[in-house]
């Protein structure tokens, strides 16, 4: 599972919350969605929803700052696995990028996301796909 779905699942829910706030207090109109949300964080509609919209806020801006941590880790565990693969391979340097192969063929699109090993055996570079990299040794 990525690391980064549970800061996207809060941050949806925190944007359910406020669209629910949203249109249960005269929101829908376009026109009147600032107005509304001003008037729910006086307290016109009660401290409840106040309350509810604040921790929609707060769900959203963890959630989403979350989100970005889960990827950065990913991302760390696929280069540390790259760079141990290409190790044991003989090669010096792995670097996680888009494929040398084409999708289709002459296009600008990479066919796969890819753990490129430099500096050793050939080929030179060697394509790894990235989903079926080495686990890393704990």
């Amino acid at each position: 599972m990525p690391l980064s779905l549970p800061g996207a699942l809060a941050a949806m829910l925190g944007a359910l919350v406020v669209l629910v706030l949203l249109f249960s207090s005269g929101g829908a109109a376009k026109s009147r969605q600032l107005g509304v949300l001003s008037q729910i964080l006086s307290g016109q509609h009660g401290s409840g929803k106040k309350v509810g919209l604040l921790v929609a806020v707060a769900l959203i801006l963890f959630g989403t700052c979350g989100a970005f941590a889960g990827v950065a880790a990913d991302d760390a565990r696929n280069n540390e696995a790259c760079t141990h693969t290409c190790a044991q391979r003989g090669y010096a340097k792995g670097t996680v990028r888009g494929s040398e192969q084409r999708d289709p063929p002459g296009s600008k699109r990479h066919a796969f996301r890819a753990c490129v090993c430099e500096g050793g055996p050939e080929p030179d570079p060697l394509d790894v796909r990235l989903d079926e990299l080495d686990a890393v040794p704990q």
